[in-house]
């Protein structure tokens, strides 16, 4: 995890991870599965009541990894990533702690 933003008020406490990723020579070790699992417990610790991220919508394998851990589908953010001349759609997910 490179950058995990945070905010709180007297109604909700709340976590956005805005960077999450694992080099691709790491993946398929399940260093990914640690780091995620870590920081729900670390965030769960802290009395957080949700996460919210966003992933590629063409990344199978993070949206995969994300609903393992229970994380939901919340809402589609088109066209919010531009890679080597395409425009992907960013998908929008939420774990309750």
């Amino acid at each position: 995890t490179r950058y995990i933003g945070d905010w709180s008020s007297d109604v909700c406490s709340s976590d956005l991870i805005l960077r999450f990723g694992v080099k691709q020579n790491f993946q398929l070790q399940g260093k990914g599965k640690f780091l995620l699992k870590s920081l729900i417990s670390l965030l769960k610790h802290k009395n957080y009541n949700r996460i919210f991220l966003e992933v590629n919508t063409n990344n199978s394998g993070a949206i995969s990894l994300y609903e393992q851990f229970g994380f939901n589908y919340k809402s589609i953010r088109e066209n919010y990533y531009y890679e080597s001349g395409v425009y992907y759609h960013a998908k929008i997910m939420q774990l309750t702690l």
